[in-house]
């Protein structure tokens, strides 16, 4: 990667802190309607898939979807105060919130506010893209650490390696549920094994 391309991708992960920090604030100060999830220490990740995203790739989001949605609107952070304030020049028209905010325009097809609903979601993408359209672009998932426990990883894992679809999950772990941290909650899973009991592959 050159240096031009290197600064651009640093000044993308500051300008993206900053923009979260603008959002607390305002929660801060009860100037939102509705708060979103913050995703702060997770800006490089949105950044990364956002320079790695091409056209016809499909990214399927959680309720904390607030990075990816401003990596991929970085000049519009004002739509998404009005969608969390309601207001009808918001990102979604004021009527999702922030925990199902979409742009399908830029490729952001779903987001959902249900542990590991997007699951399903994203592999039904990713299937037709592969069987009924030849599309050899990538469906980008996200989830977080506690959605991997949900039954529907497992046969999202499955079903995708049956049908060899270009299904990329990413996997969010802060250690936080609601109020319990994982080891509190449960022993450590240990992803590289799952995938290589599905024949996945891992980084």
């Amino acid at each position: 990667m050159n240096k031009s391309k290197l600064k651009s991708l640093h000044r993308d992960v500051l300008t993206l802190r900053s923009q979260q920090h603008v959002i607390n604030e305002l929660m801060k100060r009860n100037k939102l309607k509705i708060n979103p999830h913050m995703a702060f220490g997770h800006e490089a990740n949105a950044i990364a898939v956002k320079y790695c995203f091409k056209k016809n790739d499909s990214l399927v989001l959680t309720h904390r979807n607030v990075a990816y949605n401003l990596a991929f609107e970085k000049k519009n952070l004002k739509k998404f105060i009005d969608e969390f304030n309601l207001k009808k020049n918001g990102i979604n028209n004021g009527k999702n919130g922030s925990m199902n905010m979409i742009n399908v325009s830029k490729g952001i097809k779903y987001t959902s506010s249900i542990l590991g609903n997007n699951f399903s979601i994203a592999l039904g993408i990713s299937i037709h893209k592969k069987l009924f359209t030849n599309n050899k672009n990538f469906t980008i998932l996200l989830s977080g650490d506690g959605a991997m426990e949900e039954g529907s990883f497992n046969e999202t894992l499955i079903v995708s390696r049956k049908f060899s679809t270009n299904l990329i999950i990413i996997i969010e772990n802060n250690d936080f549920a609601m109020a319990s941290t994982i080891r509190q909650r449960r022993k450590n899973i240990k992803i590289k094994k799952i995938a290589q009991a599905y024949d996945i592959n891992y980084l």
